[in-house]
């Protein structure tokens, strides 16, 4: 995925197109349900598409690494019963 041009940044403007919010979103700290699940869709497709370690999505989302491995459950399962895809 890296190899075709995607990067973090690029996943946080496709979560943000498929769950219909602002890229700022997916970043905010907070509980709001939208918010939860742009976290968690971002996290799945960062840690498995992009393989970007646990570590350093916790850093990045200043999340604990077990919420983020919590979120690419999560996401996991947001992906598959929505039908998203990365591309």
């Amino acid at each position: 995925m890296q190899a075709a041009g995607y990067d973090i940044d690029k996943v946080v403007e496709k979560v943000a197109a498929v769950l219909n919010i602002k890229p700022s979103e997916v970043w905010a700290p907070g509980k709001q349900r939208r918010r939860v699940q742009a976290r968690s869709l971002l996290c799945y497709w960062a840690a498995r598409e992009l393989e970007i370690s646990m570590a350093e999505l916790s850093r990045k989302l200043k999340i604990s690494p077990s919420a983020v491995t919590l979120s690419v459950w999560r996401g996991e399962k947001i992906a598959l019963d929505d039908g998203h895809k990365l591309i």
